[in-house]
C-alpha cells in the first residue's frame, strides 16, 4: 500500500509540473503570436510606404519627360545633370 501512495504522489508531482509547462508554453505561444501580428502590421505598412515612393517616382518620371519634350527641356535636362 505504501508503494502505491509513493507512485500516486510522484504522479502528482508530475502531473502538476506538466500542467506548470503547459502554462508557460501557452504564454509564450501567445507572446509569439502578438509579436507575428505586430510583425505583419509593420510589414503592411512599409509595403504601403514602398507604393506611395514608386507612384511619386513615376509621377516624377512623367514630369520630367513631358519637360524634356518642351522648349526649357535642354536646361531642365542639363540641371538634371
Amino acid at each position: 500500500m505504501r508503494r502505491l501512495a509513493l507512485l500516486m504522489h510522484r504522479l502528482a508531482l508530475l502531473m502538476r509540473r506538466l500542467v506548470l509547462l503547459m502554462r508557460r508554453l501557452a504564454l509564450l505561444i501567445r507572446r509569439l503570436a502578438l509579436s507575428m501580428r505586430r510583425l505583419a502590421l509593420s510589414m503592411r505598412r512599409l509595403a504601403l510606404s514602398m507604393r506611395r515612393l514608386a507612384l511619386l517616382m513615376h509621377r516624377l518620371a512623367l514630369l520630367t519627360h513631358t519637360l524634356g519634350k518642351t522648349e526649357g527641356g535642354i536646361a531642365w535636362r542639363l540641371m538634371l545633370l
